[in-house]
């Protein structure tokens, strides 16, 4: 874990946040989120907002979901913890998604936004976890993604292989990657 703050200038910090446990429906696209999966969303929200102030993290300032519901609830979620974040629905972060265009996308997010910026997205997997990999430049430096955890990278230049792990967590604890956040 690291201190942004310590690495000079950051021009994007990032959190990859896959959406939490969903049951099941007719369609993939309807598949809503289980009670535990608002319990672990809600607290993965406490988990970033504590560690937003520890390491003196800028509040996000945009929230981009899927179009799929358990992503939306997951982001509504999250919304509470953080209601200054404009919540906005992405196509890009559908499942299909392939890791190069979302990668372009917030390619373009990063020059849209100069400056100390703070952007969720919320997503699938196996996306989530291999957007983490390639911001940090390695596989498995955070352990793969289980349905409501997040990763935060502090990105110098939004590019593969150059972005900082601030602080990742996991349910049920949500602390053995955010010193207890």
């Amino acid at each position: 874990m690291m201190n942004p703050q310590t690495m000079g200038l950051v021009a994007m910090i990032l959190t990859i946040v896959r959406h939490g446990e969903a049951g099941q429906a007719a369609s993939d696209r309807l598949r809503a989120l289980t009670r535990q999966g608002e319990k672990d969303v809600v607290r993965a929200g406490k988990a970033l907002h504590a560690a937003c102030e520890r390491y003196g993290l800028p509040a996000p300032g945009r929230l981009h979901y899927s179009p799929w519901l358990r992503t939306d609830q997951t982001a509504t979620l999250l919304s509470q913890r953080f209601p200054a974040a404009q919540s906005e629905m992405s196509d890009w972060l559908r499942p299909a998604a392939s890791l190069a265009s979302v990668d372009k996308q917030i390619l373009a997010l990063n020059q849209q936004n100069a400056g100390n910026v703070h952007e969720i997205i919320v997503t699938h997997q196996p996306l989530a976890s291999r957007l983490v990999d390639l911001y940090l430049g390695s596989q498995h430096e955070v352990a793969g993604l289980t349905p409501g955890g997040f990763a935060t990278v502090a990105l110098q230049v939004a590019a593969a292989g150059v972005g900082r792990l601030v602080c990742w967590g996991v349910p049920p604890e949500y602390g053995a990657g955010n010193s207890g956040t």
